[in-house]
């Protein structure tokens, strides 16, 4: 008789749980009404649809159905008491506390700074920036290229996804800089890419924005390979001073020439 694979413990709702490598909250189990398979190695007990949402930085809120018997890798997080106190913290210490609570709050609650993974705003990046600057001998300038591509990705998603998820299809690789590249190209011949971009637009103009100026930078995004140039950052060759400038300035611009981000901005605010 073939030996039982081991199950992981069902979670509960409210839970948190790892899953394909990234941590989410449990919303809702629902346990299948079919028979269990006997002839299965897995177990003799009926299966559970897990609804999860994400709690990451640069996914918050997005949504995942995985049946949990059959998932690999998942894992709940047990929950841990709080630490006991031995001590109070240095002055020091307890101010660059509350430093870090006053700029996570800011930054959450200002609709009109750019955001970025792990709430650090694109003022963080210029400052990555001005410290490659700094060092003479830089070979490689992809580490701070790509934080701009992350920077944007995080920033489409909370004012062209977030506000208005449920509407979107289900599947895929989520939201990501290459979806809205998808809608646009394939609009004309794909229905999963009409839909998407009727979405957009329709958001969009909702804003008050205009519809054909979103879609020139579309075509901005679509002749600079703006979709591709994180995996080529993350693993081509070395970046050169130039090319990340070239790419710093499709991303960020200023307020004299309004490039992807400022005009996100600028012409879409967070719901």
């Amino acid at each position: 008789m073939s030996r039982l694979l081991q199950i992981p413990q069902i979670p509960e709702p409210g839970q948190l749980v790892d899953v394909r490598r990234r941590r989410y909250v449990v919303l809702d189990i629902t346990q299948s009404t079919l028979p269990p398979d006997l002839l299965s190695s897995h177990s003799f007990q009926a299966q559970h649809q897990v609804t999860l949402s994400s709690v990451e930085d640069d996914a918050l809120g997005e949504e995942l159905q995985v049946i949990w018997e059959i998932e690999p890798g998942a894992a709940t997080i047990e929950k841990t008491p709080l630490p006991q106190p031995i001590g109070f913290d240095t002055p020091q210490r307890l101010d660059t506390f509350l430093n870090a609570v006053r700029w996570g709050a800011s930054s959450s609650a200002e609709v009109k700074a750019i955001q970025a993974p792990f709430r650090s705003g694109i003022g963080k990046r210029r400052a990555v920036w001005q410290t490659c600057q700094e060092i003479q001998a830089l070979q490689d300038w992809a580490a701070p290229a790509i934080q701009y591509c992350r920077a944007l990705e995080f920033e489409l998603k909370r004012r062209l996804y977030h506000p208005c998820a449920s509407l979107y299809p289900s599947g895929g690789a989520g939201f990501t800089l290459g979806t809205i590249i998808f809608a646009y190209q394939e609009r004309d011949e794909k229905a999963k890419a009409a839909q998407i971009w009727n979405i957009l637009t329709s958001h969009i103009t909702h804003s008050g924005s205009n519809p054909a100026e979103s879609e020139q930078l579309v075509q901005r995004m679509d002749a600079k390979d703006i979709k591709g140039k994180p995996n080529t950052l993350a693993h081509g060759e070395p970046i050169t001073r130039e090319v990340a400038s070239a790419l710093r300035e499709i991303v960020i611009g200023d307020r004299n020439k309004l490039d992807i981000s400022y005009w996100l901005i600028e012409h879409i605010d967070v719901i």
